[in-house]
């Protein structure tokens, strides 16, 4: 198994949940440590979900152990998380997709990172949330037509 694959998505995942690249270094890496140190893993042929789930949960845990309390903004609401664009379009659109994220809560926008990002399949999305597939599915269309609505609404 070459878990070195799955490293930028996992590294990608934790920096859009904390915005701080060094957190997310160190997260990503300590994933790989406890994936590797995992006895009640046994190769059952799916590593990525059980590497999301464990990275899910040490963001969770950083999150409540670092947090300021006075900034409750999301990673997702700072348009600085996205790539530099080469036009002004692309940075009107960039904007425009930040503050439409913004309008979802924190487990929307991590189903819509999960789903669309790092391109996790449904099933897997609901092995590493803990929710079933229906209801993954069910969120995400949800998600998708607010966002829709709110860009179509801004005439983007």
């Amino acid at each position: 198994m070459n878990l070195e694959q799955y490293y930028d998505d996992i590294y990608r995942y934790c920096f859009l949940r904390l915005n701080d690249r060094h957190a997310a270094e160190d997260l990503t890496q300590e994933t790989f440590l406890r994936f590797l140190e995992a006895s009640e893993y046994r190769d059952m042929g799916k590593p990525l979900a059980f590497l999301y789930t464990i990275a899910r949960n040490l963001c969770i845990d950083y999150i409540r152990r670092y947090s300021n309390k006075a900034d409750k903004s999301s990673p997702l609401e700072d348009p600085g998380i996205f790539p530099a664009p080469s036009c002004e379009g692309a940075l009107v659109d960039s904007l425009a997709l930040a503050q439409a994220l913004s309008l979802l809560d924190s487990t929307d926008r991590e189903l819509i990172c999960l789903r669309y990002v790092n391109e996790i399949s449904v099933s897997d999305i609901g092995k590493i949330t803990n929710l079933s597939r229906f209801s993954v599915r069910r969120r995400l269309n949800r998600s998708l037509k607010l966002l829709s609505q709110h860009i179509r609404k801004e005439d983007f």
